[in-house]
């Protein structure tokens, strides 16, 4: 009786320990992405937030508020301000919506993520 692990052995058991070591990658890689896209999502949420309040404490006859499209600044991953950021802002007035002397603004915050367009969309009415 020979002692020890035969070469096919061996092979397979190592064809499995690298298959699982692989997956294990791939899972921390897929988690990773995950991660960096919901922070993301976050921020561009966050700067759709600190938009609308701002337009929401404007007096009533600003430009920004006039009925229309209106594009606002960019912003950085951190959510600072940045010309060359990867957050856009931009926001929609429609004057007497739903009832006369009402306005309803909408900020939109679009962003690329992994190929692929994002946007948060935040609405409220003011008058």
């Amino acid at each position: 009786m020979r002692r020890g692990f035969a070469m096919t052995e061996v092979l397979i058991s190592a064809a499995i320990l690298i298959t699982g070591i692989t997956v294990a990658v791939e899972v921390q890689a897929m988690m990773s992405r995950s991660a960096a896209a919901q922070r993301r999502f976050v921020t561009a949420n966050e700067v759709a937030e600190q938009t609308l309040e701002r337009l929401l404490v404007l007096f009533a006859g600003s430009a920004s508020l006039r009925p229309g499209l209106h594009d606002g600044p960019s912003y950085d991953i951190g959510g600072v301000p940045a010309a060359d950021g990867i957050f856009t802002t931009s926001w929609t007035v429609v004057g007497d919506t739903p009832v006369l002397g009402v306005r309803r603004v909408t900020v939109e915050v679009r962003w690329r993520d992994f190929g692929r367009d994002r946007q948060v969309v935040l609405t409220t009415f003011r008058s």
